[in-house]
């Protein structure tokens, strides 16, 4: 087998079902190492790069989801999580999502789910890097009617976006949308976890809804969601998953980039993989503000990073910072905003 082939940690105390996940892996054209209890995973996970970890949740010494937890805190290279379970509640699953796995699959498992997961999961924390070279001076031509607010999340991203609603206090002029990654099961567990921390009303975003102040709209599982620019009401787009997700962040990004123009914000919170890099240059070139959640303050560090690394970002925050920096954003610019349309009036 090549040097190069992706590898994947199995944990699993069963060894009948990690020796099936193995070989369905194997002649996937993964590298493959098995570990039987947590202990033993996050040693070996301390020791070689893995570029994913497929765990079961009950096992011996050190269960799955604080294997998860301690992978996401102590391991530098930090691999995609594929957690699997008998467990199979909304309860279980948002617990094992929020614990830092980037995707969840209940027991009894067909080893070709496996194998999909894991290779989606290894294509996005694998995807190339956008260029900065993209980005370029755009125009806005046209009125503007609010400032348009951006937030994109993936692994760790329920906890950082309640710690961040929370707290965001937006202005009157700002309309807020929100994309995280995951299934559709995930997204009504989502907004009842965020409605409970925030006093912005958070709603599941639904076809030709028109934002509203005080709103935080959310991406519904399995549909990309945009803003249209000629009517400013959301459309979902049942299109191909873009950076391996669906829905995602850049389809939003670009949306609310042609839209709003320079009246437009981007926030990049922790996350596997690269979604969100090409809307903000979107955004940027179209003289909009790009935040991000300091990739040291992340459970997966590489959306932020992404964003980073094309020297785009305005200002790079932990949590307990980030929602002031973008509040004070968005009043900014919605001053703006008023003084701009009174002018044209």
């Amino acid at each position: 087998m090549p040097d190069e082939a992706p590898r994947v940690l199995i944990a699993e105390d069963d060894p009948v079902s990690a020796r099936f996940m193995e070989l369905a892996l194997l002649r996937a054209g993964f590298q493959v190492q098995r570990a039987d209890n947590g202990e033993a995973a996050l040693r070996a996970l301390a020791e070689t790069q893995f570029d994913a970890l497929v765990t079961d949740w009950l096992m011996p010494e050190m269960d799955g989801i604080e294997l998860c937890r301690r992978v996401r805190a102590e391991i530098d290279h930090r691999p995609a999580v594929v957690m699997i379970t008998a467990l199979a509640s909304s309860e279980s699953r948002t617990l094992a999502l929020a614990s830092g796995a980037d995707d969840f699959l209940a027991k009894p498992v067909d080893p070709a789910a496996v194998v999909n997961a894991v290779t989606a999961a290894v294509s996005r924390r694998n995807q190339p890097s956008p260029s900065s070279a993209l980005l370029r001076a755009v125009p806005r031509h046209g009125d503007v009617p609010f400032v348009a607010l951006g937030i994109a999340a993936s692994t760790g991203g329920p906890a950082a976006l309640c710690a961040l609603l929370s707290q965001l206090r937006p202005s009157e002029q700002t309309r807020t949308f929100v994309v995280q990654h995951g299934p559709a099961w995930m997204m009504d567990d989502l907004v009842a976890q965020l409605q409970r921390r925030s006093p912005l009303k958070i709603v599941l975003a639904s076809p030709g809804v028109r934002p509203e102040a005080n709103q935080v709209l959310v991406a519904p599982g399995a549909r990309h969601m945009i803003l249209d620019p000629d009517t400013y009401r959301v459309r979902l787009l049942d299109t191909v998953a873009e950076n391996y997700v669906k829905p995602a962040a850049d389809p939003l990004f670009r949306s609310l980039a042609v839209a709003c123009g320079p009246f437009t914000i981007a926030a990049v919170l922790t996350g596997l993989g690269r979604d969100g890099g090409l809307g903000t240059v979107e955004i940027a070139s179209r003289g909009g503000a790009v935040f991000i959640q300091t990739p040291g303050d992340c459970v997966a560090p590489n959306m932020p990073q992404t964003v980073l690394d094309l020297g785009i970002a305005k200002a790079s925050l932990p949590l307990i910072e980030l929602a002031a920096r973008i509040s004070e954003e968005t009043h900014r610019l919605g001053a703006d905003l008023t003084n701009s349309s009174r002018a044209l009036s």
